[in-house]
């Protein structure tokens, strides 16, 4: 018994590699092979610029004191998880739970929820009002 390409024949045994590859492939490369497809028409992408919108957010800076751990209990409540004597918060996040480190800044977003901004962060971002 042949195997092999000749078993198919040429044209047959080509066909099967083809749809073996097209069905291998991701959705992911479906849409790099379509991107290549509209970029290579000549069509190019425009790079749009994007501003923040000015919103007004409150924020608490946790110095690792108890002082500060009793404000932040108040401040950020049930989303608050971790104990002052480590100097680290744990918060609950959108995104999962994050640290906080001594320092770091602590907001409330525009839809009350909160997260931990680096310091330097926060200074290039944000302005007293």
């Amino acid at each position: 018994m042949k195997r092999g390409p000749s078993l198919l024949g040429e044209s047959g045994y080509e066909n099967l590699q083809r749809t073996s590859r097209i069905h291998s492939y991701s959705k992911y490369d479906k849409s790099v092979e379509a991107l290549t497809r509209w970029i290579t028409k000549g069509e190019q992408m425009k790079k749009l610029q994007y501003r923040k919108k000015p919103v007004v957010i409150e924020a608490i800076k946790w110095d690792g004191s108890e002082e500060s751990w009793l404000t932040m209990v108040e401040f950020v409540g049930p989303s608050l998880v971790g104990r002052p004597e480590f100097n680290t918060l744990k918060i609950k996040t959108l995104e999962g739970d994050m640290f906080a480190s001594t320092g770091d800044m602590i907001i409330k977003g525009v839809a009350g929820e909160f997260y931990p901004c680096k310091p330097d962060i926060f200074e290039a971002t944000y302005e007293a009002v």
